[in-house]
């Protein structure tokens, strides 16, 4: 099936610039805390040369957080682990920053305008700390989802239409068995970092169960392509991977996928420990249709009622009836796309 282009909105895009919102929020606290330090004793006025330095301070540091992020750092290519990457983001981003408020600093004084760059210094080490604490936790929990959390917005259950994508890793115990325990687990890990591809078509990975992987959409007609392009899209970058894994593990992975639509109850579960959870048939349905990969030798199959939500046309999947969905009794319209 043809792959859609989603180069004008690529995922990695809409994350760093969701990120730099933490940012400019966190200055425009800073900023008004200095504005209450400066103004409180001699009770003086904000007047509007604070106010265009300050959005002047809050371009020039995002603007440096954007570069660094963004194409600074893709300048290197090396092996770093996890806190050693931080760690090396943080300090170029540092420096970038502070040689830019140099800068803003002269530019000001030729019009005039007091800058006090030592001051902001001050500031930027804790605020870049906090901000990087955001980004780690909008990974850790999900990208994007930070926001949501924070507004509680699952709090109480609410119902949506979701798609549900199911990819099983085919052949999975005799893997198990073949690399032994911990170069399965790094197997797993390198696969499974392969499905980050699923956010350029606007998907969301719920969660890794074992040798599986949970990836969900929330229905949106303006997405409705993004549902099967995007399962392609995962198995296109695996099966490009796959000199990679022949050459680090002597093995090339392989996915069975299945995808569904339906209703789904959307909440946020646990008091110490908040996950996002989904509960509705629609998600049972989704993992228990996978079994017929094998039976229709098919890398996808998909029910009816996730290719009405995505409005596809019929004559280009491979009708195979109705088909018992096992443990449910529940019978089904099965589809899989015919290779082009």
């Amino acid at each position: 099936m043809k792959i859609i282009n989603t180069h004008k909105l690529l995922f990695k895009g809409r994350q760093v610039y969701h990120h730099l919102l933490y940012g400019i929020l966190l200055w425009v606290v800073a900023l008004v805390h200095e504005f209450v330090l400066m103004s409180y004793p001699s009770f003086n006025a904000i007047n509007l040369s604070l106010v265009f330095r300050s959005i002047l301070i809050i371009l020039t540091i995002n603007s440096a957080a954007l570069f660094t992020r963004r194409y600074l750092l893709k300048l290197y290519d090396f092996q770093l682990t996890k806190f050693y990457q931080l760690l090396f983001s943080f300090t170029i981003e540092i420096l970038f920053t502070i040689f830019l408020l140099k800068l803003l600093s002269v530019f000001m004084t030729m019009y005039h305008l007091v800058l006090n760059e030592y001051i902001l210094i001050v500031y930027l080490f804790p605020l870049k700390i906090i901000e990087y604490s955001f980004l780690e936790l909008d990974e850790m929990i999900g990208p994007l989802h930070l926001k949501k959390m924070l507004f509680d917005k699952y709090s109480s259950s609410t119902s949506e239409e979701r798609v549900f994508l199911f990819a099983d890793l085919n052949n999975s115990t005799q893997i198990a068995n073949q690399l032994g325990e911990e170069r399965y687990s790094n197997f797993l890990k390198d696969v499974f970092e392969k499905f980050s591809v699923i956010y350029d078509y606007y998907g969301d990975i719920f969660q890794y169960v074992g040798d599986e992987v949970v990836i969900t959409w929330k229905v949106n007609d303006k997405h409705k392509n993004a549902y099967l392009d995007g399962a392609n899209a995962c198995l296109d970058t695996i099966k490009k991977s796959a000199p990679y894994f022949l050459n680090k593990y002597g093995i090339a992975p392989q996915f069975k996928m299945a995808l569904h639509s339906g209703k789904v109850m959307t909440t946020t579960i646990g008091q110490l420990k908040k996950e996002l959870c989904f509960h509705g048939e629609a998600i049972n349905v989704t993992s228990k249709i996978q079994q017929y990969c094998d039976l229709f030798h098919s890398e996808i199959v998909v029910t009816k009622q996730l290719l009405d939500t995505a409005k596809q046309e019929l004559e280009n999947f491979e009708y195979h009836g109705f088909r018992r969905v096992k443990g449910g009794g529940k019978e089904l319209e099965l589809y899989t796309p015919i290779k082009m």
